[in-house]
């Protein structure tokens, strides 16, 4: 049993969209059922001045973490203004409703680091905990990527916002300042493995994008997971790798049985597509079920080529899945509205929120659209 979404408006004025030239809006040519943000072909975001995707740089190793005094810039003026806004904040902004825990899944190596700060520091903003795995637990993932504070261009027909103003959206979406301490890309701390997360400990599921990420989808293909540069002996190992996509697409399904939303970015966007609705196996394109948003839609790393070893194949993997990809949309609200528990119910309607791109004010927008799924 299948049903159709509620069409709901997606982060309207919550991001100072109007302001920052992101409107949020239906998609023309979208079918009914989901929701989505963001429109490649606004006019007041400027036209490209690149179509190259982004330059990234080298992972950061536990052996060279930047300290916030030499990561970016700051003077007394901004960390007063920030410290203000902080107070401010603090003082006005209501908690979360009841457990406030959310899991964060990374690649072990090459994770965008912008994309898992700002999801990281947005979810802590807005008083979440977050609780970071991955595939294989040696203390700390690798990230790759921009500085938050240098976007890369490349989504077509999309500048990004410059650093000030991804700064005043992000206050305005999440109640505290951005830290420019945070810009800088440094290894991220993980509390343990994929595998052993029980999606019922948490409120929300959230998976950043980065090369990384596709090695963690749900489909019989696995292969080691080696840095793209840095401390060779980085490495989660094929079996990890494994067993990870398993649990992974366990965790998806148990998320959205109960109700939580699911959020996923940029080349992790086909994460939740990958994720099997349960009882249909031997069906789809590799055997393994029916992805959970089949006949439905979804967006993603909106680009062909590759980049680090990152596959610009969103659109093939979609295309194959049954999934229809919306690569003019920065934010794709959708789900599976079928029965994966077993008590006769459609699980999953509305709750699998994916993002366009690795651009900062993007991943927000994703972000914020969950929280206001997760708090309505």
């Amino acid at each position: 049993m299948r049903i159709r979404g509620t069409n709901r408006v997606v982060g309207a004025g919550i991001i100072l969209l109007s302001s920052l030239g992101m409107a949020c809006s239906d998609s023309s040519g979208s079918s009914e059922g989901s929701t989505t943000s963001g429109d490649s072909e606004n006019p007041t975001m400027g036209s490209m001045g690149s179509t190259n995707s982004p330059d990234p740089t080298s992972p950061t190793s536990p052996t060279s973490p930047t300290s916030p005094s030499t990561s970016g810039p700051t003077d007394t003026a901004d960390e007063t203004a920030d410290e203000t806004a902080q107070e401010t904040a603090n003082d006005t902004d209501p908690p979360p409703p009841g457990d406030a825990r959310v899991l964060m899944v990374v690649g072990f190596n090459n994770t965008w680091w912008p994309e898992y700060k700002v999801m990281a520091e947005g979810l802590r903003a807005a008083g979440y905990e977050v609780d970071v795995r991955s595939s294989t637990d040696d203390g700390v993932a690798y990230s790759y990527g921009d500085r938050v504070d240098g976007t890369s261009a490349g989504v077509p027909a999309v500048d990004p916002i410059s650093y000030e103003e991804f700064r005043a959206s992000f206050e305005a979406s999440f109640g505290a300042a951005w830290d420019p301490a945070w810009n800088e890309p440094q290894t991220i701390p993980l509390d343990g493995l994929i595998q052993d997360a029980t999606m019922e400990d948490y409120v929300a599921l959230v998976v950043p994008g980065g090369s990384g990420s596709q090695f963690l989808r749900y489909d019989g293909d696995y292969e080691d997971l080696p840095p793209s540069n840095g401390d060779p002996a980085h490495i989660s190992p094929e079996a990890d790798i494994a067993a990870a996509a398993e649990a992974l697409n366990d965790l998806v399904v148990a998320a959205l049985a109960q109700g939580s939303p699911v959020l996923a970015v940029c080349h992790a966007g086909p994460t939740p597509g990958f994720a099997r609705v349960p009882g249909t196996e031997g069906q789809g394109p590799d055997g393994l079920g029916l992805s959970l948003l089949n006949d439905r839609q979804a967006t993603g790393f909106p680009l062909d080529n590759e980049v680090l070893g990152a596959v610009g194949d969103v659109a093939q993997q979609y295309a194959a899945l049954g999934i229809e990809f919306l690569p003019g949309q920065a934010v794709v609200v959708d789900g599976p509205g079928v029965d994966l528990d077993g008590d006769g119910n459609p699980d999953g309607a509305d709750l699998v929120v994916t993002g366009r791109s690795w651009y900062p004010e993007e991943v927000a927008l994703g972000l914020r659209t969950m929280l206001d799924i997760l708090e309505g």
